[in-house]
């Protein structure tokens, strides 16, 4: 969510309650321009606690599980009554029928595109060099390997990024938010220097294989 839908969430409850708090896990505050001005535009954790009626939503908050033998950290957003009235009902429905409009998908359409694009590219490297060796064994070219290499390493860095979500709202508005590219530019450079060092090493591994073992 981005500023606009932000304020939209605050007005329902400043709208149906009679007292609004707006926090972090760390600090409360005035509005939305006092937690930009004090925090940052990115918002990693988020409490809006409303009071009659009593409806509360937490989102990104963290808890620690202590019931399994290891402790565990957990991430969770909630969205609840603290008293039991007609109003706090109403005000969660409206509430629950806007954050379900404004989900986040668990994957970008448009890099899964890409890992499926680069999952063919791999695939036609692989039918359009194959061969018979000396041995009559099949074979794949030597010259397909770094178009090959090319399409693994792509294909690693779209199922990663396209998958890895990250859960946050912003205090920008849309107009002045960054691109998706510009904002999760870390996690490419660091996705891609990962993935091409693993798929180098792989085909370097597999030629020496292929080599000595004819």
């Amino acid at each position: 969510m981005h500023r606009e839908e932000i304020d939209h969430l605050v007005e329902m409850f400043k709208q149906a309650c009679g007292k609004v708090t707006i926090s972090d896990s760390k600090h409360r505050f005035e509005d939305l321009d006092d937690m930009k001005r004090n925090v940052s535009a990115r918002i990693t954790d988020f409490d809006l606690r409303g009071e009659n009626p009593g409806v509360r939503f937490l989102f990104n908050q963290t808890e620690v599980v202590r019931l399994s033998p290891a402790p565990t950290q957990t991430t969770f957003n909630e969205l609840r009554t603290e008293e039991i009235s007609d109003a706090a009902d109403a005000l969660f429905y409206k509430v629950k029928d806007f954050l379900v409009s404004h989900q986040q998908p668990r994957a970008k359409k448009g890099l899964l595109t890409g890992a499926v694009v680069s999952f063919i590219c791999l695939l036609l490297f692989v039918y359009f060099n194959m061969g018979i060796d000396a041995h009559g064994r099949q074979t794949v070219a030597f010259r397909a390997l770094p178009g090959m290499l090319l399409c693994l390493a792509a294909l690693t860095i779209f199922v990663i990024t396209g998958t890895n979500i990250k859960n946050y709202s912003s205090l920008e508005t849309k107009r002045n938010s960054a691109s998706f590219f510009v904002r999760n530019r870390e996690d490419f450079a660091k996705h891609a220097v990962t993935a091409t060092i693993s798929t180098l090493m792989g085909g370097v591994i597999g030629y020496l294989l292929a080599h000595f073992l004819k």
